[in-house]
């Protein structure tokens, strides 16, 4: 690994000039938050109409009023910043929602209630597309620059894709309509920028004068500065930390020269945005200096430094998107020697072949900054073509050097075909996959859609988030990861029998340590451990960092929709203790807001981070 010897401290002053011209919006925080949950709502309404026209009948009306809900908390909370260019305004834009989602309902489910997946695949690719462009409105209000040309395309390659697969696949009452759906998504995403973040006419010319001192961090003094992967104090070899300051093993130097405070109170600062439906975040053991940030649509991006690069594009290969895409990446332990790293996708099949099937495959770094997307070598494929939900996707070495992966049950809803019991298929499980020859065990059972899971680096204890059903949301937990354990699905929810309602199968089964309710779903035992419900939990970590050790030994979890953010602190009698609530210190500073936590992620020293599926990676730092 190259490591630079000095940094520079750049000193700019700026010379400003006002003019009455046109010009872009100023950078806004809030005017972003709105038109993300803009996008956020189309897409949602959308796929609750794709929903209904896939099974044929009525939309369902908590599908639709949990769209209205979270729309309506996301602009209430942007607009108590205070710095939004409008406000008052969440009705307005309400109502074109609603009347754009008629409008593209009224023009491709035509037959409407009868079944038509034809109708269903186009209805989900527009609402896609809606979410897309509105992201790239707000990613730009965020940084006050034009909207980029090539986020934009993103969103209509996809599109373009989508529709032209629903009518080779036949079953379609409209035909041809691409063009029509695809300008009307325009004018509604002109139309509803132009209501939040209204044009100015004051623009601002630069004149900008630079000067740089470069200031040579001092390897052996104890801190780590600059790019020094630790700093032991020493100029010694085999220590862990090498004379010239970079990590030689995990332990004892991970943290050596890191500064420490406080865990008592948290913050959470925005680490990297612009990012395109953020799903996952890794990093190599023993590189401190890079984040990998993996967006569902196919792309791994790395952030070094503070600028982000693209790593891997597997785009073409990849099934996206509402539950299916590329939805997480793991290194080897020996990346830094060997440079292979793992990715986990539904497969974009060549037709007439279906789609869906999960890949789990390895690929080489070309070098630390460049992955090469002609390497891949596919170690499992796990046929998942019937349905596009619950297709697990998290990849976790353990302590043992195996991969592990977890798969979700096949999808459909209760587990149909059984696979979540069914020790000769490889749904619903965690496999356990030597990661060079692909030989793959099903090393635990009975999940459904274990879309986060991690291992405690401490003592190789595992937590599985586990997506319920419709009443329960639960987190799994295993002393040692434990091999055989079964985690109970289908024949139980969380701690409740599923099915049957009453007198299921229980022996054998081991029972969540912290269940929660669905947001659908009540009774007296929904507040055992804690009073907020949600849709589908987001499995974190233990912490471990350097920064705050007093907070070592906890676990954080989130659920995607509702979007708190709690924590435990150890098992006992099988259940959870220590709980907390960090929702309200981890509420970014100004107009900034978490508002889908679609994963964690921890970098080499350990440090936490959250994935925005807006677009935003937040660190967890001591609070101020």
């Amino acid at each position: 690994m190259v490591r630079a010897c000095g940094r520079s401290i750049v000193v700019t002053l700026f010379l400003l000039a006002i003019t009455a011209a046109p010009a872009a919006a100023q950078a806004n925080g809030c005017n972003a938050s709105k038109l993300s949950a803009t996008g956020k709502k189309c897409y949602a309404k959308v796929r609750c109409v794709g929903v209904a026209a896939a099974k044929g009948g009525a939309v369902d009306g908590q599908c639709l009023t949990r769209a209205e809900t979270n729309f309506a908390s996301a602009f209430a909370k942007a607009n108590a910043k205070g710095t939004c260019s409008t406000s008052g305004d969440a009705a307005t834009i309400e109502g074109k929602v609603d009347a754009h989602v008629q409008d593209v309902r009224d023009d491709l489910w035509t037959d409407e209630p009868a079944e038509n997946d034809c109708a269903a695949a186009k209805l989900r690719a527009a609402g896609r597309k809606c979410s897309c462009k509105l992201r790239c409105q707000s990613a730009a209000a965020r940084r006050g620059v034009a909207v980029s040309p090539l986020c934009l395309q993103r969103c209509e390659s996809p599109f373009a894709a989508a529709f032209s697969k629903a009518e080779g696949k036949g079953g379609c009452t409209t035909s041809a309509d691409a063009g029509t759906i695809e300008t009307k998504v325009d004018a509604f995403v002109a139309d509803v920028a132009a209501d939040v973040q209204p044009s100015t006419t004051t623009t601002t010319t630069t004149t900008t004068t630079t000067t740089s001192t470069t200031i040579v961090p001092s390897c052996g003094n104890g801190v780590a500065e600059g790019t020094e992967e630790c700093d032991d104090g020493n100029l010694s070899a085999g220590d862990g930390c090498s004379p010239t300051c970079e990590l030689e093993s995990v332990n004892p130097a991970l943290c050596a020269g890191v500064p420490t405070g406080s865990g008592a109170t948290l913050d959470a600062v925005l680490f990297q945005s612009g990012f395109v439906m953020p799903v996952h975040v890794a990093a190599p053991r023993l590189d401190p200096n890079r984040v990998f940030v993996v967006e569902q649509e196919g792309r791994i991006k790395m952030v070094k430094g503070g600028v982000t690069t693209t790593f891997l594009d597997i785009t073409g290969k990849v099934a996206c998107c509402g539950e299916r895409g590329l939805l997480s990446v793991a290194f080897h332990p020996d990346y830094e020697t060997n440079g292979n790293f793992y990715v986990y996708y539904t497969q974009n099949a060549p037709d007439p072949q279906p789609d869906g099937d999960l890949i789990i495959a390895r690929y080489h770094a070309t070098s630390a900054d460049l992955g090469d997307p002609t390497s891949e070598t596919i170690l499992v494929t796990a046929p998942h073509t019937t349905f596009n939900n619950h297709n697990g996707g998290n990849l976790n070495f353990g302590p043992d050097g195996f991969l592990y992966a977890g798969t979700g049950d096949g999808g459909g809803g209760g587990d149909p075909a059984e696979n979540a019991q069914n020790d000769a298929v490889m749904l619903g499980k965690l496999l356990r996959i030597d990661p060079t020859t692909g030989a793959t065990t099903n090393w635990a059972k009975g999940l459904r859609n274990p879309f986060r899971f991690s291992f405690d680096r401490a003592n190789g204890d595992i937590y599985i988030g586990d997506v319920g059903q419709s009443s329960w949301e639960e987190i799994d937990y295993g002393a040692g990861n434990p091999s055989g354990v079964n985690y109970g699905w289908d024949d139980m929810e969380g701690r409740h029998c599923f099915e049957p309602s009453t007198g299921c199968l229980t022996a054998g089964r081991t029972l969540p340590v912290l269940e929660y309710c669905n947001s659908a779903h009540s009774e007296a035992a929904c507040s055992t451990f804690q009073p907020e419900k949600g849709q589908a939990v987001t499995g974190g970590f233990v912490y471990r960092g350097c920064a705050m050790p007093d907070l070592h030994g906890r676990y954080f979890y989130s659920d995607f929709y509702t979007a708190f953010i709690r924590s435990f602190m150890g098992v006992s009698g099988g259940n959870a203790q220590n709980l907390q609530n960090h929702t309200a210190d981890l509420d970014p500073a100004g107009a900034l807001a978490i508002n889908n936590v679609s994963s964690f992620g921890e970098d080499a020293r350990g440090e936490l981070y959250i994935a925005d599926y807006d677009g935003e990676i937040y660190k967890i730092v001591p609070g101020s």
